[in-house]
């Protein structure tokens, strides 16, 4: 197969954009098929051939990574990245700045507001020190949440069919779990911009 039909076979079953939910992006299904990935990847399929004791789990998971190496940007890869812990919270926010083109001195003032809002440790610090799902305790209360502090209706910046307006700010499970999401907060911080922050975070990051 050919390196232009071996993208085709790989770009025809990824379905992902940037302004989706990072948390459904998938892999190309191909790379968890064994005739499919070898098709892509002869020389991994034609090394795992020649083992004594081939394994085909083996030979995809090298498929799968060898596309992640090639393909660091890719929201699929970005999510799967962090689901398999190859990187904590943090770094994905960082990695998915890089990868959007965030110009750097955005990327300062969000990491300078990181520090002074939700801190770099945990995706889902809400303001005044919880976290996780609280079960609806502040639903209604326009709490903000993440790294960067961005509020429950700026899940619309990622899933804009979300029934959630400027004036509705109820807190839901679904908001909740969008904007925790790694890749989602990056893009939410960098859409919303540095005019969305306090006065004070701006005057200290700025």
């Amino acid at each position: 197969m050919t390196t232009a039909a071996s993208l085709v076979l790989l770009a025809g079953v990824v379905t992902e954009a940037r302004g989706q939910d990072a948390r459904t992006a998938k892999l190309p299904g191909s790379l968890f098929r064994q005739l499919d990935a070898a098709k892509v990847y002869p020389a991994l399929y034609k090394r795992e051939r020649e083992r004594e004791r081939p394994s085909w789990q083996r030979f995809l998971r090298s498929a799968r990574e060898a596309y992640m190496d090639t393909h660091p940007c890719s929201t699929a890869v970005l999510e799967r990245r962090y689901r398999t812990g190859f990187r904590n919270s943090w770094s994905t926010v960082l990695a998915t700045w890089r990868c959007d083109g965030v110009p750097e001195w955005e990327q300062q003032f969000l990491t300078c507001a990181a520090d002074h809002e939700g801190g770099r440790t945990f995706p889902d610090v809400w303001y005044g020190g919880s976290r996780g799902w609280q079960g609806g305790r502040f639903a209604g209360s326009d709490r903000v949440v993440g790294h960067v502090q961005v509020r429950p209706y700026h899940a619309r910046r990622i899933v804009p069919a979300l029934a959630v307006t400027d004036a509705d700010r109820t807190v839901t499970l679904e908001t909740f779990l969008i904007i925790t999401d790694p890749v989602n907060h990056a893009r939410i911080a960098a859409q919303v911009g540095v005019g969305a922050f306090a006065g004070s975070t701006q005057a200290t990051c700025l």
